[in-house]
C-alpha cells in the first residue's frame, strides 16, 4: 500500500498490529518521486 503521509501509514500499521497477532512490527519506507513528491509504504515483519 502507498500512503500520502507518514502519519497515515503509522496509524494504519498500529491498527493492523493490534488485530494481526503474527505481525511483530513494521518499517516505514520513504518513496521519492522525480517531481520532488514523497509518499510512504510499509513493510511488516
Amino acid at each position: 500500500m502507498i500512503f500520502f503521509s507518514g502519519l497515515e501509514a503509522n496509524l494504519y500499521c498500529k491498527s493492523v498490529l493490534a488485530s494481526d497477532l503474527p505481525k511483530n512490527g513494521y518499517v516505514l519506507i520513504d518513496i521519492f518521486y522525480g517531481d520532488g513528491s514523497e509518499k510512504f509504504s510499509i513493510d511488516f515483519y
